[in-house]
């Protein structure tokens, strides 16, 4: 009666924003896991929906590392704060990269004077990267990632 002798904390048992999944606390559902996979094989989009902690989370995580493919969360309560999924996808991208150079800013600045004239010029120059899509940014990171194996995003 062991198992039963030790009582579990509630963010022990309940971790969905954890990155992998609890084996010790997590109850195999394989026929969900079976349909899973095949749907995630087709070609339309998958939506997994159901009441708060019923497992949607561990569900996804356990199918996805089953079959090796590596995703990142896009949190869709931070999309509505930022206004946008793009946003968001924004967001996560930047947390998965180092910081990297968007642009710069130049100063020139001159001076002639000629007797009792004097004149002085100024110009500053703003100058930025354009910006790639932050979806196909996120792609790209997620194929290298995968070292050309499987990816996705999970929103």
């Amino acid at each position: 009666m062991g198992l039963f002798n030790k009582r579990k904390l509630p963010h022990e048992v309940f971790t969905p924003r954890k990155p992998e999944v609890n084996s010790d606390m997590y109850i195999s559902r394989p026929r969900l896991e079976k349909d899973l996979k095949r749907e995630l094989l087709g070609t339309k989009h998958v939506i997994i929906h159901g009441e708060s902690g019923c497992g949607k989370s561990w569900l996804y995580k356990k199918v996805l590392s089953d079959m090796n493919i590596n995703y990142e969360v896009i949190n869709l309560a931070n999309a509505a704060r930022y206004g946008s999924i793009t946003e968001e996808i924004k967001m996560v991208h930047s947390s998965l990269q180092p910081t990297r150079k968007t642009g710069y800013s130049e100063k020139k600045a001159g001076e002639l004077s000629a007797g009792i004239a004097k004149g002085q010029l100024e110009f500053v120059g703003e100058f930025s990267v354009s910006e790639q899509d932050p979806v196909e940014l996120l792609f790209k990171h997620l194929y290298k990632k995968s070292k050309k194996t499987s990816f996705g995003i999970s929103i």
